[in-house]
């Protein structure tokens, strides 16, 4: 699929921002995937996507932070949903009628109108320095018995249905952009009773018949799951592309899913910063030579974790973050205009990869 690495390191050097090709219509699209790649309507794509919250966004900057996505080559991007902002009080959902931010459908038909595809990640939990990882507060309410989760698993079961009951028409199966949804998130097998949890919770998501793939953030790592026929295993990761590729695609995964795509569904710590050991950051031509790696060897999608972090509004912020989101985005968080020369220079690095990916 990839050509030899020389040639794509000479290509990288070529060229400037290519947008997005628009990959779908108002008919449906066929998702599915190999061990190489995703598949579109019987095209293979790399998905080379980036993470945008639109719960840290307002309605307004949607557009053009997703059409500066597109300018820069990403084929779609990501978005936690946050259950505490969509059921704040337990019964009563916001699609937007209380919080602008909570209209999710608008966020999807923006998508839509310009052709940009969605992987949208259910959680329940999702972190993402929110507060509480997305929980509601109500959830502390719910009777539960240690070593029992019929009672949080009933109130899951509840939410998700309702979510996928109002998005179901801007699925890709139905013509709309989301081509993958995610249940749980950064998930581990040190959690008491997880493994059966996490097994429920992949057969609950599939019962939903959405028609496209779902993902599981499996960040164990040691741990492998009987998987539903239509779920692929991902991972987030502050380990960089190096640690990451011989985890993913060298580790016990790859003997248990062998017919799946490795999508890294966060690249973290060192997409942060251009240079300095603080936080792991690299220099650019390092990590673009890092990423068409990842690709090379085998990688079938990375999404960049923040492509635009936004603003944490209210007290909706983690206890470890401040108002503005991942400052090292590559969209300024205040005004959200490119952060230069990340920006066009990863722009280039996706005319390559697109270049390559059939």
């Amino acid at each position: 699929m990839m050509t030899r690495w020389a040639a794509l390191s000479a290509a990288l050097a070529l060229g400037a921002c290519q947008a997005a090709s628009e990959l779908h219509g108002p008919r449906a699209l066929n998702v599915s995937y190999d061990a190489r790649s995703l598949i579109l309507n019987g095209e293979r794509r790399l998905w080379v996507s980036g993470g945008m919250h639109y719960s840290r966004h307002q309605p307004q900057l949607w557009a053009p932070v997703l059409q500066q996505a597109k300018e820069a080559g990403l084929v779609g991007v990501t978005s936690y949903v946050m259950w505490n902002q969509h059921e704040n009080v337990r019964g009563t959902y916001d699609w937007g009628q209380v919080q602008p931010r909570s209209n999710v459908t608008r966020f999807l038909q923006t998508a839509h109108d310009l052709g940009m595809l969605v992987h949208l990640r259910l959680g329940p939990y999702i972190d993402g320095e929110w507060n509480y990882g997305g929980f509601p507060w109500w959830i502390n309410q719910v009777d539960t018995t240690p070593g029992d989760n019929s009672a949080f698993e009933s109130e899951m079961k509840r939410w998700i249905g309702a979510l996928v009951d109002h998005i179901r028409p801007f699925l890709a199966s139905n013509g709309g952009p989301i081509i993958m949804m995610q249940i749980e998130n950064e998930f581990s097998d040190q959690t008491p009773g997880g493994m059966k949890y996490a097994e429920w919770a992949m057969a609950m998501a599939e019962a939903l018949d959405t028609g496209i793939p779902w993902t599981f953030c499996n960040n164990s790592g040691s741990a492998t799951y009987t998987l539903p026929p239509n779920m692929i295993s991902t991972a987030n990761a502050g380990m960089g592309p190096s640690d990451f590729i011989r985890q993913k695609l060298c580790g016990k995964e790859s003997t248990a899913y062998p017919n799946q795509p490795c999508i890294w569904t966060e690249i973290e710590e060192e997409f942060y910063q251009w240079s300095g050991s603080d936080d792991g950051g690299v220099a650019p031509a390092v990590f673009a030579n890092q990423q068409l790696q990842w690709y090379s060897l085998g990688g079938a999608g990375s999404n960049y974790y923040m492509w635009s972090g936004g603003t944490d509004y209210g007290l909706s912020a983690g206890d470890d973050d401040t108002t503005s989101y991942h400052q090292y985005s590559c969209l300024e968080p205040v005004f959200d205009k490119p952060n230069e020369p990340k920006y066009s220079f990863l722009g280039r690095l996706h005319k390559v990869l697109r270049e390559h990916e059939t």
